[in-house]
Parts: structure tokens; sequence; C-alpha cells
């Protein structure tokens, strides 16, 4: 009998804890709800956008990335205009030079193989460049991204630039370039990047 009072008096002593533990959850709750409320509101925006194509063009334009280009082309045009003072010294010594001779052979082949290597080193200082002005614009853009509280950050082109209508391939990544096409004002912080 002893046994089965103690049993008896223990249930109501668990009622208690459980009741307890109950309370205790429903007092949490509305705490952390409202906590998770308020992170969404500081989190209304939390996506940012940037032109980051365009200002990659714009570092392109720009005498940093233009003049190595320029020098380069510089050099090459004036080893072809030797070429082409050479074929003019032939012509004027021959009258209408041979095609078949062995000197215009030669002065045509160099002709040929400095425009393709002109060509190729033009293409390849384009890519380096390329790439070094994606990775400035793209670490500048991140950093005041973070600085502003942004917690992504989507690289589309101008909302207001016109897609060029006399290339389809250029049209094209035009197009691929812009795959955010609608954002809320204050997301957008090109010009904070470009002052930068």
């Amino acid at each position: 009998m002893q046994h089965n009072t103690r049993m008896r008096a223990g249930r109501p002593a668990s009622a208690i804890a459980l009741g307890c533990a109950a309370l205790a959850a429903a007092c949490t709750l509305p705490f952390l709800a409202s906590a998770s409320a308020a992170r969404s509101v500081d989190q209304e925006n939390p996506i940012a956008v940037c032109a980051i194509p365009t200002l990659v063009n714009e570092l392109m334009s720009s005498p940093r990335f233009a003049d190595p280009r320029q020098e380069l082309i510089t050099t090459f045009d004036n080893q072809l205009e030797e070429l082409e003072t050479e074929l003019n010294e032939i012509r004027d010594a021959q009258g209408e030079p041979d095609p078949s001779a062995p000197e215009v052979q030669q002065a045509f082949t160099r002709f040929r193989e400095l425009s393709v290597k002109r060509a190729q080193e033009m293409e390849a200082l384009s890519a380096r460049q390329l790439v070094e002005a994606y990775t400035m614009a793209r670490a500048a853009a991140k950093d005041i991204a973070e600085e502003q509280g942004f917690d992504y950050l989507i690289a589309a082109a101008g909302e207001d630039e016109d897609l060029p209508d006399n290339n389809p391939e250029l049209t094209l990544r035009q197009m691929l370039a812009r795959p955010c096409v609608l954002w809320p004002d204050g997301c957008d912080i090109t010009e904070d990047v470009r002052e930068d």
C-alpha cells in the first residue's frame, strides 16, 4: 500500500514538471518568432545588383588597359609599314614586280606572318586584360555589397543599356549578360562600385 501511495504522489510532481516545460516553451516561441521576423525585415532586400559587364567595358576603354593595346598595334603597324616600303622599293626598281620573284614572295610571306602574329598577340593581350578587369570589378562590387549588408550579388548589364542590333552574336551575349530584369530601388550598387 505504501508503494502505491508513493506512485500516486509522484504523478502530480511529473505533471507539474511537464506543465513547467510546456509553459517555458510557450514563452520562448514568441521571442523566437519575433527575432525571426526582425531578421526578415533587416534582410528585406538581401540581393544587390551590379552592372559588372558595363564596368569591365569601361575599364577596358581606360588608359590603363587601352594604352598597352595601342602600343602593341603601333609596334606591329610600324613593322608592316617597313615591309610595305620594301615592296614599294621593289616595284620602283623593277616596275610591276614579278609575284614569283624570291624577294617578292619572301616579303609577302613576312607580311602574312606578321599580320597573323599581330592578331594572335592582340587577342592574347585582350583576353588577359579582360580577366584582370573582371577580377577588379568583381572584387570591388563584392566588397561594397558586403559593406552595405547584402547577402547576394548578381552581375547584370545596366538596366537602361540598349542591345546592339547589328551583330546577332554580340546581341545574344548582351542578352545573356542580363539575368536580372527587375530589382527594388536601392539594390543597384553600380554607381558606388564605379566611384570606388
